[in-house]
């Protein structure tokens, strides 16, 4: 049922890609809770974790830290202030433009 199916083949040997590979606005950054200067903090078993709404290209988000971001909503969380644009380790500093 949930094999599968018959005829199908596996994708094997395919090599998978490297950062060189991905362009550059495709990468993902972690958001850590230290670089959040804004947002909702919530007590989980495991820790605090920070939470904030941002729009990106009309739809909303919910961030959380520990998440893996791309670079439009990084660019988000900067021009609604709930990050600091030097705080990403080894990032270049990003200026909002407006």
């Amino acid at each position: 049922m949930f094999g599968k199916r018959k005829g199908q083949k596996t994708k094997i040997g395919k090599p998978s890609k490297t950062k060189e590979d991905v362009p550059q606005a495709e990468r993902l950054m972690r958001l850590d809770f230290e670089m959040m200067l804004r947002g909702n903090v919530i007590d989980r078993p495991e820790g605090k974790v920070r939470q904030i709404g941002v729009t990106v290209d009309g739809s909303t988000k919910v961030v959380t830290s520990g998440d893996l971001i791309n670079r439009e909503t990084y660019k988000a969380l900067i021009q609604v202030g709930a990050i600091q644009p030097n705080t990403a380790k080894g990032r270049p500093e990003e200026k909002p433009e407006g």
